[in-house]
């Protein structure tokens, strides 16, 4: 579960509402300036590839995509899943029960399961793709500058449409179902080493372990049944309603969907994984900064 990916929807939301406890003018004027530039650039970024897949409409069908022969099946990833938040809630209740304060203790709970969890996935993913975990993720670094600029451009193009959607729900959402998430509570009252710890989980870790697991395990494994968007479709979902807080839920899947697409057009996870990282990155700047 991305814990970042989730407070920072929230706080993108208030942000460009103006609502930010303990801003002054002129950082709400910086950082309402931040977004639009996001927003307008995400918006000619997103009518560039809707104008190149009208062009060659193979492309938003995935007819073409890699193929990624698997053994995986559900029980890999059932294991995986209660593996990795098993031992994050362990963590977590052991160092309250020894006396280490709730949120330092989510903290470090965070970070003990997404350690553990990267090498399970991977372990996982090494012994069912059957080619490997070249093949099977796109673990090389053969295409990385095409891919980075692949990640950028995805985070550009899915920015506005997830702040969107944010702001609408925020909006008809009655608010007893709206949450802050715990996360920023913590943020305010953590020290800076554990803001810190904070930053390397949420920017780096999340990203990384999310993506090993939601498509690189879960997604191929459901493509083994289904036809890519069938595939794409169930784990964004999966991927959203995890996280839990109801005014997140459509912005979550449409993220989902534009790493799910990604993924299987290139067959490769690091676009992905720097979509997620800009996207988490991005907005825990703009909350700390503010």
């Amino acid at each position: 579960m991305s814990d970042a990916l989730l407070h920072k929807l929230t706080m993108l939301a208030a942000s460009a509402g103006g609502q930010s406890p303990g801003a002054t003018v002129g950082d709400e004027i910086e950082l309402a300036g931040a977004i639009i530039w996001l927003i307008a650039l995400g918006s000619v970024v997103l009518l560039v590839w809707g104008f190149a897949t009208a062009l060659h409409p193979e492309r938003a069908t995935l007819r073409r995509c890699p193929r990624r022969p698997t053994t995986l099946n559900p029980v890999h990833i059932i294991v995986v899943f209660f593996l990795w938040h098993g031992l994050t809630i362990g963590v977590m209740e052991a160092l309250q029960a020894w006396g280490v304060a709730r949120f330092q203790a989510g903290v470090l709970g965070s970070l003990a399961g997404q350690m553990v969890g990267i090498p399970l996935a991977l372990f996982v993913a090494w012994t069912c793709f059957r080619r490997g975990l070249r093949w099977g993720l796109g673990l090389s670094a053969r295409h990385w500058l095409f891919d980075t600029g692949r990640g950028i451009a995805g985070y550009l193009a899915v920015f506005p449409v997830c702040l969107g959607l944010v702001q609408l729900f925020a909006w008809l959402l009655p608010a007893d179902w709206q949450s802050k998430h715990s996360m920023l509570v913590a943020l305010d009252e953590l020290t800076p080493a554990y803001k810190t710890l904070v930053i390397i989980s949420a920017v780096v870790l999340a990203p990384v372990l999310e993506e090993l697991f939601f498509r690189g395990l879960l997604q191929s494994m459901l493509r083994r049944y289904v036809k890519p968007w069938p595939g794409i479709l169930t784990a964004s979902a999966i991927f959203a309603c995890v996280h839990a807080q109801a005014q997140n839920i459509p912005a979550l899947f449409v993220l989902g969907i534009a790493l799910g697409y990604n993924y299987e057009r290139c067959g490769r996870l690091w676009p992905v994984v720097l979509i997620h990282m800009l996207f988490n990155g991005v907005v825990l700047t703009f909350y700390l900064t503010r």
